[in-house]
């Protein structure tokens, strides 16, 4: 149900912002020991937890990796703040990944241990949701 209600909402966003103005998809797939972790994977809005103080979410329980994570994710966001690209120049803490913008391919940066770069986000849990709304339902659909 997540790709229904959280990740095809958020592709759509992403492809219609991106029409007119600079868009920097990820996904964070790192499964730290941060309390939103589960068996499944990364829960919704992890990343708030590297970055913000969350009463009754917070805890001190982390592992260097979690840190280097957090670390990473506070530069990216400070980067993308001050100068509108979340990697604006080579960084060995980003391993000098260049961050694409999302376009036409749907580039995406994968937050996990390592940092890489994707294309079509979980696109094929898209289309099958597209197709089943295509084939059982109506327009309009109101489901973004």
């Amino acid at each position: 149900m997540s790709q229904d209600l959280f990740t095809r909402g958020i592709a759509k966003t992403a492809q219609l912002l991106a029409k007119k103005a600079d868009v920097y998809y990820y996904i964070l797939s790192y499964n730290g020991s941060r309390p939103m972790s589960y068996h499944g994977g990364v829960g919704h809005y992890e990343d708030i937890l590297y970055l913000f103080y969350v009463r009754n979410r917070w805890t001190n329980v982390r592992t260097p990796l979690d840190d280097l994570i957090r670390k990473r994710l506070v530069t990216i966001w400070t980067n993308f703040v001050t100068t509108g690209n979340p990697t604006p120049y080579s960084d060995p803490l980003l391993q000098n990944v260049t961050w694409p913008k999302f376009d036409e391919e749907e580039s995406f940066l994968d937050i996990n241990k390592d940092l890489t770069i994707g294309q079509a986000p979980e696109r094929a849990d898209r289309d099958f949701w597209k197709e089943l709304f295509r084939k059982c339902g109506s327009e309009p659909y109101h489901t973004y």
